[in-house]
């Protein structure tokens, strides 16, 4: 690559920069070389990544991007998935792991474009928080409805505990919690029973889950394509790492009450 260098400049133990992105925009390209593993959140998830052998999910952070163009910062988050350099039997230790790391595939988001991927007409008919993290609290607050999608602000009363569903996903090895309310506009909160909100609430997280998934595994697929015969297999084994763990969340998770 022309002009590339790693940032920022420094002597470190592991390096992690960026040596491929798309879209092929002059923002994004703004980010190439730069070490993402000098972000604490994202170093504990590459390192967690790394280890585990499985798709792993950052903390809240910002974007590269955004530092960069402070006109559009949000807060987002990245999914990492580690790409070996041997088959999947060699690599039954942790040191064997770290010996055969190649690279991560990742795939970043800003979380109201994840939610707005979703495209359910329903999300206007309810009012939803989500957390980073398992504590519901307004230090961990990532993304709220009312605000984000310009709806009407929701009073004390409709935010009361008793008509609050509150779901928690663990996926890639972190937790969000989401916190689930009647909207503003929808009908009287006397009238809205506990046992649905949680019903959407599930649902609406594996929509969440769903879109993280297969914008993550249309990633790998791209970055397979454009790489030699080698990295395309090291690819297709990535992809068939995520189908693994999201089949076992998918069967492990209670279904919704």
């Amino acid at each position: 690559l022309p002009n590339y260098r790693v940032l920022p400049q420094g002597t470190r133990e592991h390096y992690a920069p960026i040596t491929y992105i798309e879209p092929d925009s002059e923002l994004n390209q703004s980010a190439l070389g730069f070490d993402v593993a000098t972000i604490a959140a994202a170093q504990r998830a590459l390192e967690r990544s790394r280890d585990s052998a499985q798709v792993s999910l950052s903390e809240r952070l910002t974007l590269r991007q955004d530092a960069l163009d402070k006109t559009a910062a949000q807060t987002g988050f990245v999914l990492y998935q580690p790409v070996y350099r041997k088959l999947q039997a060699n690599l039954a230790s942790v040191a064997q792991r770290r010996e055969a790391l190649s690279g991560w595939v990742s795939m970043s988001y800003r979380m109201p474009n994840l939610v707005a991927s979703v495209g359910s007409d329903a999300l206007s008919a309810l009012h939803f928080k989500i957390y980073d993290g398992p504590a519901a609290t307004a230090e961990q607050l990532f993304f709220d409805s009312a605000s984000a999608l310009q709806l009407p602000q929701p009073t004390p009363q409709q935010d009361a505990p008793r008509f609050q569903a509150t779901e928690r996903i663990e996926f890639g090895g972190h937790i969000w919690t989401l916190a689930l309310y009647p909207a503003a506009t929808f009908v009287p909160a006397s009238t809205y029973h506990l046992p649905h909100l949680m019903a959407v609430a599930g649902t609406l997280l594996s929509l969440l889950l769903g879109s993280l998934t297969w914008q993550l595994m249309r990633s790998l697929r791209r970055r397979a394509a454009a790489s030699e015969s080698q990295q395309a297999q090291r690819m297709a084994q990535a992809q068939e790492a995520l189908r693994t763990q999201t089949t076992a969340w998918a069967s492990n998770r209670p279904a919704a009450a």
